[in-house]
């Protein structure tokens, strides 16, 4: 028998804990904990169901100190300085309630309890008790207020004024995102919704990580001097992390290599028959080409069959001779009948 209780007894406190453990809770909050005589000031009472429990209802009864008025009491019910609550469904939920402080200053104290279920007993209600009636602050003082304390403060009238000058942590670039956090450590210039970006003038973000909080920003110093590049120069010029690209290697001769059967290299520029084909060494890729033939586009007339590069394209001798002499004749029938341009054809096609 001895033993049996030693069992029992234990297990009964252990399941009246659990009960405990169980049970809901109500907790109090004020909307301001110093407030001016005569104004008003909102209590909210959060109500937390433990549904582990099976709690179905639960009561309130709050007690508003002496010289508060009660000017709404929310969903509750009231009589003189007591507002109460029976709600037979169970649910969390935030009851408020308003009230009037008094004329006289000084520190007045809140009081209530709760109970859930069919249990009779009674909790006093959790968190904030106390609310001061007087001012906030001494006339004319000051305080920092804002993110990063970047703000003022000045009390007027027993109550803080609005904080003036405080910085944005979403828009200023010194302190972006949190205090102290400056884009200029990444070379960025801009902070938009809390994030650096836009490159410093003359730094850029080469490998695409972009300026966010995880990234380094625009690492990459670089002033571009223009948006292609100038080959040979040894300069990034279009800042885009390479130097030279898209140039020629640069050429430490200008002859071709000499092609089988040659003894010599063959000069850039010079046409040579190479296995019954005219080619020429041609100055950029110094490897020899085929000549082009007649209509193609050419720079010089060494690319061409007959020798002539004539306005961008390859022409052949005999009509480039016939052209100029063409143009010679204009020019003369021009010169025999300036005024009349019957005899001017006539000369023409004669």
């Amino acid at each position: 028998m001895l033993k049996m209780k030693k069992i029992i007894l234990p297990l009964i406190f252990f399941l009246l804990t659990l009960q405990i453990a169980l049970a809901g809770t109500v907790t109090r909050s004020f909307s301001a904990s110093t407030i001016l005589p005569g104004s008003s000031l909102t209590v909210s009472l959060v109500v937390n169901v433990d549904e582990v429990a099976n709690e179905q209802l639960y009561s309130i009864e709050e007690k508003v100190p002496t010289g508060f008025t009660i000017t709404d009491p929310g969903t509750g019910s009231y009589s003189g300085n007591t507002i109460r609550w029976f709600i037979s469904t169970a649910v969390d939920i935030t009851h408020t309630y308003t009230v009037s402080a008094p004329a006289t200053e000084g520190a007045y104290e809140f009081y209530g309890t709760y109970m859930f279920g069919d249990d009779p007993s009674t909790s006093v209600i959790l968190g904030s008790t106390t609310v001061n009636v007087g001012p906030e602050c001494t006339e004319g003082s000051t305080r920092s207020c804002g993110s990063c304390s970047s703000g003022t403060q000045t009390c007027s009238l027993g109550v803080w004024g609005t904080c003036i000058g405080a910085i944005n942590l979403n828009t200023d670039s010194n302190n972006c995102g949190s205090c102290g956090n400056s884009c200029l450590t990444t070379h960025t210039t801009t902070c938009t919704n809390a994030v650096c970006n836009v490159c410093e003038l003359n730094y850029w973000d080469i490998n695409g990580d972009g300026t966010g909080s995880d990234a380094d920003g625009c690492e990459y110093a670089c002033t571009q001097t223009g948006n292609i590049e100038i080959c040979d120069d040894g300069v990034d010029n279009n800042c885009d992390g390479q130097i030279n690209e898209g140039c020629l290697p640069i050429q430490t001769t200008d002859k071709c290599p000499a092609p089988a059967g040659f003894q010599y290299d063959i000069p850039s520029r010079v046409r040579t028959e190479v296995g019954g084909v005219l080619q020429y060494c041609d100055p950029l890729t110094l490897t020899l080409l085929d000549t082009k033939s007649v209509g193609s586009l050419c720079n010089n007339d060494y690319e061409c069959e007959a020798n002539i590069c004539a306005e961008g394209a390859c022409t052949e001798l005999v009509k480039k001779i016939e052209e100029e002499i063409g143009l010679l004749k204009k020019i003369y029938c021009w010169i025999l009948h300036p005024l009349d341009s019957v005899a001017r054809d006539t000369c023409l096609i004669s």
